[in-house]
């Protein structure tokens, strides 16, 4: 006759219960949710490096270039630091605009009132405009 095992000698399985009015998961059901949450957020990490498809290096402006200028005064800042010029086409850089520019120097302003008409210098630097010569045009 054979001894009967006993129950310690069992091996207990955790038992899932899959209803709404179960236990709380336990194990790797109750993972699941934590790893969806993981791979989502490890993919906007990625995106949001700003990394490129290819390893081409891009071309870039120059560090510094010079346009000519041409256009009307159409007002002066009260503290002398920039001008607001309806200038003409800038061939190759710019098309016929009103915009406010930042003046190298703030002497480049005596004597220019709205309505002047005007030439000079746009010097672009990296991504800053500024006027570094400016005097009115002869009629």
């Amino acid at each position: 006759m054979r001894p009967k095992p006993s129950r310690s000698h069992e091996v207990r399985r955790p038992v899932y219960h899959l209803t709404p009015d179960a236990a709380p998961l336990v194990g790797p059901v109750r993972s699941a949710p934590f790893l969806l949450l993981s791979i989502a957020l490890l993919s906007i990490a990625l995106l949001s490096c700003g990394g490129r498809g290819d390893a081409r290096p891009r071309a870039s402006a120059p560090a510094e270039a010079l346009y000519p200028i041409r256009g009307v005064v159409k007002g002066v800042a009260a503290d002398r630091q920039s001008v607001t010029l309806d200038h003409e086409e800038i061939p190759g850089f710019m098309p016929r605009m009103e915009m406010e520019y930042v003046v190298a120097d703030r002497a480049l302003l005596d004597g220019i009132e709205p309505g002047d008409r005007v030439e000079g210098e746009l010097r672009m630097r990296g991504r800053g405009l500024s006027i570094v010569r400016l005097h009115k045009r002869r009629p």
